[in-house]
């Protein structure tokens, strides 16, 4: 009969389909018309004629004008010919490459050329496309019409000839996907179960144990349009009640399609079959091996090629092979070439789809979190931190995870992590762009690439853009002359923390970005909450003490909020120290004038953990000039102070957020630069990048007003850079591959960009930041050269170079440099090249000056310790006694200088508790077995600490490194040496035993020995990062000393030596040396080649 023709012809066409061959063009067969009305994989053949058959036209085309339609411009439309058959039909209108909506024609009237022309407002033809089109013609028709538009225009492929014709639309002509793609991770986990099951059979009691987004994951999957599912056919999922249109796998290890298994009890897989539902699948996902099962045959399964397009519900799919499993081979899918899903991937295979597809959305393999996951033959997981940066680069939009593996770490936690690794190695700033999915987040990625969330899973919460400083200062008397300065004013103490909003409303505590919460590391604290005023916000500065109640640096507290883990102990050393209020009892008071502000926040009782500045104890108010002058000086000396904040008002600059009645005034000479470039160094021996390490071209500004034009014209070249405006700075892109927005002057003036004063190239830091980021550098000098017109004439505007700029932060708040006349503030501070700060010294007035073995007057040098010439130091030698003790609780001296209280054993595991900032830290037996030797350990008093060094000779039997070191300095010989960690002053006293590691078995220490050999007084002479000279008054060690950098005889690498110098040996003038005052010493492993170079300044 012609109903079996047809169904078998229909089963033809699906076997085709399937196994990705050509369709044959329609032939109009009468099988063919029958059988359309059983499938629609029957090919229509399609009537583009504008003449015969129009009547069956369902759109269309106009060559121009169909947007004009669509914005409401166009309300007439004018045909040579009439077409009253189309008179209320609803028609697609299509043109400028796109379907715009529906039209329907209401009424059709003759007009001749004449009202054509009078009516050209109505139908926008111009009297060119007139006669282009109709050039004889002297009688048209007006049709009036209805449109509706369409929220989403789809794209249009087909391309019909003529001014406008009807046509047949059909979904081939169409990509509907150009719209939005609703999609919703139904499942996020791996191939992993929560809670884990331990090898001890104990049940985990961690966090990420016990979080319940953890707990509710399922087999990862993906559906889209609550119609197409992607995988979702794990073992989690064999009675899904999911009904899909259509659904594509994949691969086929179990988490993502056990449920369809040969074998598989599934109710699920039952109704696949039931209902003809088609399975998607790459066909080299069909090759697997035990113990994988392969698909249940009854199933109705369509292979693709790699790559090859293919369409379900208006959108279109691809795979492409990827590198993850042997035995289950895996492909990622491509949806509407702008959105690819990937949940288990190592590498590509064959090509990524970055290089033919704009990707908006990459939705990754949340295995792992920082460290790939590798195992033979190319099978594992790629981590998140690397997709991430394999994103940055490839410019994705939005980068979410699934499948997620064991990351040890509670769902808040490790996407906090993930967020500021992005942000904090450049990949991305936003950190709604990189985010981990739980189950049931579910969003729309719109068509402009942006995507909106219809889940809970960025909860926006109230949050205050903290304002920063506009001016900086580096002298007190200078304040007073800010423009808009006035009295009264407060001057407050700059604590060197980390900015932290408080909200005791929502019970958070969030750094300088909307992104990160930092509540998980505050479990305890956050409690306290509820002792300060309902619903009121707070800005404080989040610091970290030691146990005796001691500021410690930033990084301390900036380390552990920003780590891994949650700590107890640390979490009770951290403090906020509150100084301003945005909003009080439900009540917003930002705007309010800071006096009121301050009276509010008197109101504030402290907690243990909330501490309020006041009045007296952390700031003053101030109503004259000399006041302010002594209070600066004042705030900059308290403990823990890194500066003064100089405060009289609020005026908010809104498109930087820097607040002009702020004055930050601080110690030392920083910069906060923009990275216009960055490289990394090459090894020496090797020439290869060291990639951990990194070098930055630093600029600031921009230049205003006239100098910025006299910048662009004369300024030497490379002396300045140029950003455009109007160009966002790339990612992760170095200076060659945007130098679009980044270009040497060359005399060009380019409308719409902004003039940087280039600074230099940093030291060698491990501190990772972006192009176009903002990073703080410290520099013991800024030079500024006058800018010379063609005639050699001064302009009045200069360039500005930084002497040795040290990087020490990442500044992730700031998105502006400091400004050009921060970097004149900083350079009227910086004598010319030859002149001491304190004192200038020729180097005539120097060899006259100074005696053999003596310092110069301490106003010739920088560093002045608070010891005032009194600083004591101290030898002392450590050998083994030989006696082994078993490890037990007792107060011992630890290796790294700190008091530790108690050792106890977990396991294989040596845990051991210290009172100094490390309370916990546990050591694997294997690391801490050392082979303990005789040494020498020179110890010199500064400040709060001792700085010291380990001095470790060859020694020969029958000697001590007391005999070998005393030999070396009589000799004026070299001593290689390892610097220590700070240590408390108890050590300048301490005799004894104590106990250290040893190779007798893990549960045993050996008894050391330490005798103090010879004690001495220190003065300090010229500090530098590479070299150190020392003036001692001791027994053994008396005179002049010298610990510089120089480069290994045998190895090339650069170590720290210790030399008693003849009397011409290192002369050191602190003006021709460039005395920094740098008195702390670089750890041996921090140490570079260009340490090594001659301190003097050729």
């Amino acid at each position: 009969s012609l109903e079996e023709h047809a169904k078998y012809y229909i089963l033809i066409l699906e076997e085709m389909k399937r196994r990705g061959l050509k369709i044959p063009k329609p032939t109009g067969h009468p099988i063919e018309r029958y059988a359309r009305q059983f499938s629609n994989v029957v090919p229509v053949k399609k009537d583009m004629s504008i003449l015969g058959h129009i009547q069956k036209a369902n759109a269309v085309y106009l060559v121009s004008h169909a947007k004009e339609v669509y914005d409401g411009t166009k309300t007439l439309w004018v045909t040579k010919k009439p077409y009253p058959n189309m008179l209320k039909k609803p028609l697609y209108l299509a043109g400028d490459g796109k379907v715009w909506g529906k039209v329907i024609l209401l009424s059709i009237t003759p007009i001749s050329l004449k009202e054509f022309k009078e009516l050209r407002a109505l139908h926008k033809v111009t009297e060119e496309e007139r006669k282009k089109w109709w050039p004889k013609a002297k009688k048209f028709y007006a049709y009036s019409f209805r449109f509706e538009k369409f929220k989403e225009p789809w794209t249009f492929l087909g391309l019909p000839k003529g001014p406008q014709v009807f046509f047949t639309l059909t979904d081939k002509m169409v990509k509907k996907s150009s719209g939005s793609i609703h999609f919703e991770f139904i499942g996020t986990k791996g191939d992993v179960e929560f809670p884990p099951k331990l090898s001890s059979g104990e049940p985990c009691r961690a966090d990420w144990c016990k979080d319940p987004v953890n707990l509710k994951r399922k087999h990862s999957g993906l559906l889209i349009d609550n119609s197409i599912l992607i995988d979702g056919c794990g073992l989690d999922w064999k009675d899904s009640k999911i009904k899909p249109k259509a659904v594509l796998l994949t691969h086929l290890h179990p988490d993502h399609a056990g449920a369809l298994w040969e074998g598989q009890e599934s109710s699920f897989k039952e109704y696949l079959i039931k209902n003809r539902i088609p399975i998607h699948v790459w066909k080299g996902s069909l090759e697997v091996s035990k113990p994988v099962k392969p698909l249940d045959r009854r199933l109705r399964v369509l292979k693709h090629q790699s790559r090859s397009k293919f369409t379900i519900q208006g959108h279109t799919f691809r795979f492409f092979p990827v590198y993850h499993s042997k035995i289950a081979p895996c492909a990622a899918v491509l949806i509407d070439e702008r959105m690819l899903y990937n949940p288990d991937f190592l590498a590509w295979k064959g090509g990524n789809p970055f290089k033919d597809y704009k990707i908006d959305l990459y939705i990754g393999d949340g295995s792992c979190m920082k460290v790939d996951i590798k195992r033979p033959e190319k099978v594992g997981h790629m981590s998140m931190v690397n997709q991430v940066k394999m994103c940055s680069k490839e410019r994705v939009k939005h980068v979410k995870f699934t499948h997620v593996g064991h990351l040890y770490q509670t769902h808040e936690e490790a996407k906090e992590t993930l967020r500021i690794i992005a942000r904090s190695k450049g990949y991305y700033e936003d950190p709604d762009k990189v985010y981990i999915a739980e189950d049931g987040d579910y969003g729309e990625l719109l068509p402009d690439g942006s995507i909106k969330w219809k889940g809970k899973t960025i909860e926006k919460k109230s949050f205050y853009k903290p304002n920063k400083p506009y001016w900086r200062e580096f002298e007190p008397e200078k304040v007073a002359d800010i423009p808009g300065f006035s009295f009264p004013a407060k001057v407050v103490m700059k604590i060197d923390g980390m900015r932290i909003q408080i909200n005791t409303k929502e019970k958070t505590l969030r750094s300088e970005d909307e992104g990160y919460h930092k509540e998980n590391k505050f479990k305890k604290i956050i409690k306290e909450l509820d002792k300060l005023p309902y619903d009121s916000v707070f800005d404080a500065e989040g610091i970290m003490v030691s146990e005796d109640g001691e500021l410690l640096h930033r990084t301390s507290f900036i380390g552990y909020v920003n780590g891994k883990d949650y700590e107890p102990d640390k979490e009770d050393r951290c403090r906020f120290m509150i100084f301003d209020v945005y909003r009080y009892k439900g009540k917003d008071v930002v705007n309010l004038p800071f006096q009121e502000r301050l009276e509010i926040l008197k109101k504030v009782k402290d907690t243990e953990h909330f501490k309020v500045l006041r009045e007296g104890k952390h700031y003053r108010i101030v109503k004259s000039k000399p006041d302010l002058v002594k209070a600066i000086k004042w705030a900059s000396e308290l403990p823990g102070s890194e500066g003064a904040m100089i405060i009289w008002d609020k005026k908010i600059e809104t498109a930087t957020n820097q607040n002009k009645a702020w004055c930050k005034l601080k110690k030392y000479k920083e910069i906060d630069c923009l990275v216009v470039d960055r490289t990394h160094p090459k090894h020496k021996d090797t020439g290869e990048e060291i990639k951990t390490v990194w070098n930055y071209m630093i600029a600031a500004g921009p230049y205003t007003g006239r100098c910025a034009e006299i910048a662009k014209k004369y300024a030497p070249k490379g002396k300045i850079v140029i950003k455009s405006e109007s160009k966002a700075l790339p990612a992760m892109k170095g200076f060659d591959e945007i130098k679009e927005s980044f270009l040497e002057a060359q005399g060009v003036i380019i409308k719409g960009q902004k003039v940087y004063a280039y600074l230099g190239r940093t030291f060698n830091t491990k501190i990772t930041a972006p192009v176009g980021g903002i990073i703080r550098v410290v520099t013991p000098e800024v030079n500024k050269y006058p800018i010379l017109d063609k005639n050699g004439k001064e302009t009045g505007c200069y360039y500005y170079g930084v002497f040795q700029p040290r990087v020490v932060e990442y500044v992730h708040e700031k998105n502006v440099p400091d400004r050009i006349e921060v970097l004149d503030r900083l350079a009227s501070l910086t004598l010319p090249r030859g002149v001491s700060k304190a004192k200038t010294l020729t180097h005539e007035e120097y060899l006259r000056i100074r005696e053999e073995g003596k310092p110069l007057p301490p106003e010739y040098y920088k560093f002045k310790p608070p010891c005032n010439g009194k600083c004591r130091g101290v030898v002392q030698r450590h050998w083994p006694t030989g006696k082994i003790v078993e490890v037990k609780k007792g107060e011992v001296l630890a290796r790294e200088g700190y008091i530790a209280k108690a050792y106890w054993w977990e396991g294989n595991d040596l845990v051991v508790e210290f009172t100094g900032p490390e309370v916990k830290k546990e050591f694997n037996t294997d690391s801490i077995i050392l082979k303990f030797r005789d040494h020498i350990d020179v110890r010199l008093e500064k400040n709060k600490e001792l700085i010291g060094f380990t001095v470790h000779p060859p020694i020969p039997a029958g000697k001590t490194s007391w005999d070998v070191f005393k030999e070396r300095i009589e000799e004026g010989e070299k001593s290689q040496v390892t610097v220590k960690y700070p240590h408390p002053k108890s050590w300048l006293t301490y005799e004894g035993e104590l106990l250290f590691p040893t190779l007798h078995g893990g549960h045993r220490l050996s008894v050391a020995k330490i005798k103090i050999m010879d004690k001495f007084t220190v003065k300090y002479g010229v500090q530098r990062r590479n070299l150190h000279e020392y003036f001692l008054d001791g027994n053994t060690l008396k005179g002049r000393f010298v610990l510089r950098v120089i480069l290994s005889p045998s190895t090339k690498k650069p170590i720290w030596i210790f030399v008693r110098p003849k009397n011409a040996q290192y002369p050191l003038n602190p003006v021709e040396h460039k005395d920094e005052g740098y008195v702390d010493l670089i750890r041996n492993d921090k140490l570079t080649p260009e340490m090594a170079e001659s301190p003097r300044e050729e």
